[in-house]
């Protein structure tokens, strides 16, 4: 629950209508710091200028904003919330944000754009991989003039939101606790055999996720590793694959370098930085063009916008593996902001480099300058993808430290 909604409602309304007109009128560091103290959650209304959902797709179609309904105006499986869902195409998320606000004014609706951008995200992540997210938008067609996709789409989506971002709470049984139909799988069943779409039964979270990737609706390995720390299914799937944090010893980190901080001639102090921090460059070769497209498409989900800075710092252009031969463990404090981390000298290194790039650069033309792997496990399992003829060489110079 939103937390104006507990206040007596004149008050709540009240302030909610406060804080969305300073959220329209002041610089965003300001509406950061107010938001922060009146204490919204996520989440996004309609627009108390347009009143009601209707008036809000009405008013993206006469604006041509690109959005698609993907919840809320189809038969809904128990378990998905009735509400509307769309998502806007991250070109049209600026002219859509003067029509949804933060600020519980008025009817409660979700709103998510395929790269996550600011206020259009599931927490701090796009809803689903951008890929898919582009597939729903590329697929909508009118429907009683509302943009609308395809109800095989979203037929995945849902199941998508099901299996993923709910787990248990879905009311989808885990296989090992499963004890027959529910309303829930009885209405994906239903819905699966009027789509002509043949599940396997019982159905389970391990069924059902068996034929989302069967029918390339799968999120990748990292988006699940950032899932399974609120869902527990997906942290006990990964961890039964060894691909959970801690299935590996900390150490090895892979650098993604990002293009905007090698064409401002930056790579040689960034690659000091990551000496000076406590990192170890091991001999891999240079990414070829091909690879490093590939890295583009499916690390951190295909998602290499601005984030929390002003500019972008463009996409990979060079990929770094390195060795902490003495990791530092992450207290608590860290890993409840980064709770994949295994090793917190990984993220005194980018604060180090981040700080160094930043230097001289006028606040707006600050950019993410470098991304990397969490943990050990992520950093071995782009090794394999990238370097796999290297592996045994990289694991036996590690192991040596």
């Amino acid at each position: 629950m939103h937390q104006l909604t507990a206040l007596p409602r004149p008050v709540g309304k009240l302030l909610a209508t406060l804080g969305h007109k300073l959220d329209r009128n002041l610089p965003g560091r300001y509406r950061g710091r107010i938001a922060r103290f009146l204490g919204p959650q996520p989440g996004r209304y309609v627009s108390p200028d347009l009143g009601s959902k209707d008036a809000l797709l009405a008013a993206f179609a006469k604006r041509g904003i690109r959005y698609a309904v993907i919840g809320g105006q189809s038969p809904a499986i128990p378990g998905i919330t009735d509400r509307l869902a769309i998502m806007v195409d991250d070109e049209d998320v600026n002219a859509a944000r003067r029509m949804v606000t933060p600020w519980p004014t008025g009817e409660q609706i979700e709103a998510y754009s395929p790269s996550g951008l600011p206020g259009f995200a599931f927490g701090d992540m796009p809803l689903m991989p951008p890929r898919l997210a582009r597939r729903l938008l590329d697929g909508a067609t009118p429907v009683n003039g509302v943009s609308t996709v395809a109800p095989r789409d979203h037929f995945f989506a849902t199941l998508f939101r099901l299996v993923y971002l709910r787990g248990l709470d879905s009311g989808i049984p885990a296989a090992e606790a499963s004890t027959g139909s529910s309303p829930v799988t009885t209405a994906i069943e239903d819905q699966a055999r009027q789509l002509g779409l043949a599940l396997e039964t019982p159905i389970t979270l391990e069924s059902l996720d068996a034929f989302l990737a069967n029918h390339d609706w799968q999120p990748p390995l990292d988006m699940l590793e950032r899932i399974g720390c609120w869902n527990p299914w997906v942290a006990d799937k990964l961890r039964k694959a060894g691909e959970w944090v801690g299935s590996e010893a900390p150490g090895l980190t892979v650098f993604y370098l990002r293009q905007r901080t090698m064409d401002e001639g930056k790579t040689d102090m960034v690659l000091d930085k990551l000496a000076s921090s406590g990192f170890r460059l091991l001999p891999v070769p240079p990414l070829t063009p091909e690879q490093l497209a590939d890295v583009t498409a499916e690390v951190r989900g295909g998602n290499w916008g601005r984030g929390p800075f002003p500019l972008s710092g463009g996409n990979p252009g060079a990929v770094y593996v390195a060795h902490d031969s003495a990791p530092i463990p992450p207290d608590a404090e860290t890993l409840r902001q980064f709770p994949l981390l295994d090793n917190n000298r990984i993220q005194l290194a980018k604060q180090a480099v981040r700080d160094a790039v930043h230097a001289g650069l006028p606040r707006n033309q600050r950019y993410n300058a470098m991304h990397s792997t969490d943990n050990a496990v992520q950093a071995w399992r782009a090794v394999r993808e990238l370097h796999p003829a290297l592996e045994p060489e990289l694991r036996a110079l590690t192991n040596g430290n």
